[in-house]
């Protein structure tokens, strides 16, 4: 089964920037890259430490940004955390956000899984992604 992808934007103030998402229902908590932390003037709050599928353990600092989607009705601040370890299994993908169960669960998006491709579904209509291998 291939992977997810999301365009989403990413605001803090006057600073907005588009980036690229991974939808990982195995992540309890959204992740923004630093990268994207530092474009968009967060203030890095406390860390966390984020337990990762394979039980390991990562540091990650804690931020608040202002999450929007284009398509989807979504459009909401939220609490995530901050950290490049996620990113730099593949740098290639340019991926700045993963979005997490958190957001998921807050938006009441579900899945439907299909064969021929991944279907994400917000508040209020369904968005296509095709499969990927």
């Amino acid at each position: 089964m291939g992977r997810i992808y999301k365009g989403m934007t990413l605001e803090n103030g006057d600073r907005t920037m588009e980036v690229v998402a991974f939808v990982d229902t195995g992540c309890d908590q959204t992740i923004i890259s630093q990268r994207a932390a530092r474009f968009l003037n967060i203030t890095v709050g406390d860390e966390e430490i984020i337990v990762v599928a394979n039980g390991s353990q990562i540091r990650a600092g804690t931020g608040t940004v202002m999450i929007g989607s284009r398509v989807d009705t979504i459009h909401s601040s939220m609490k995530v955390n901050i950290t490049d370890l996620p990113f730099q299994i593949d740098p290639d993908e340019n991926i700045d956000m993963i979005i997490g169960l958190d957001f998921l669960q807050m938006h009441n998006i579900t899945l439907k899984l299909h064969n021929k491709g991944e279907r994400i579904r917000g508040i209020c209509d369904y968005v296509d992604f095709p499969a990927l291998s």
